[in-house]
């Protein structure tokens, strides 16, 4: 379903995936205009409007006087993501964690997927993070191919099921950390 998004990339308009998707989730919170988005997304007009413009010829919302809306394959797409991610959430800097600011996303049940952590990161990257810290869950947390401790406060976060990922992305600033573990939850999702 991830893959549908593809098409509303308009690398011209200097936004990411990621942004498509933040977007996708600030849509189903509540009837959202191009203002809320740039705001919300750190994008400048031009960015904004290509964005959604994207998602209105790709039938996923439709614009009304008060925002746009989502279509059905809007719903489904946000209904979709609301249940396999969930997040973001603030994390305090940990022993485990890279940077100033810590936003994590939990995926739900891709675990399997995770192979060192290493590839998450690189997606993090991208986005401008410092790192992403990759945990999976089985009977608690912990980190790929690592036996190291972690801290009781990140057990509580979520409500963890056995499977799951928690990506942490740490940046110099909020936004980039967000956006650099949402980055990364997408490619999980593919």
């Amino acid at each position: 379903m991830i893959k549908t998004l593809d098409k509303t990339i308009d690398i011209r308009a200097n936004y990411a995936l990621a942004h498509v998707v933040k977007a996708i989730l600030l849509i189903g919170e509540a009837d959202t205009g191009r203002e809320r988005l740039m705001k919300s997304l750190g994008l400048n007009e031009a960015p904004a409007r290509t964005l959604l413009n994207n998602l209105e010829r790709n039938k996923l919302v439709k614009a009304t006087p008060k925002g746009h809306i989502f279509t059905e394959g809007g719903r489904k797409l946000f209904a979709y993501l609301r249940a396999n991610i969930s997040g973001p959430e603030k994390i305090a800097k940990t022993p485990m964690t890279l940077s100033r600011h810590n936003i994590a996303y939990l995926v739900r049940g891709k675990a399997a997927k995770i192979r060192h952590g290493l590839e998450q990161r690189d997606q993090a990257i991208l986005m401008g993070a410092d790192g992403l810290t990759t945990l999976v869950y089985s009977d608690n947390l912990h980190m790929a191919g690592v036996k190291w401790k972690v801290p009781d406060e990140l057990n509580k976060i979520f409500d963890y099921r056995k499977g799951d990922v928690l990506l942490i992305g740490s940046a110099k600033d909020e936004r980039t950390a967000e956006f650099a573990s949402l980055n990364a939850a997408i490619r999980l999702l593919r």
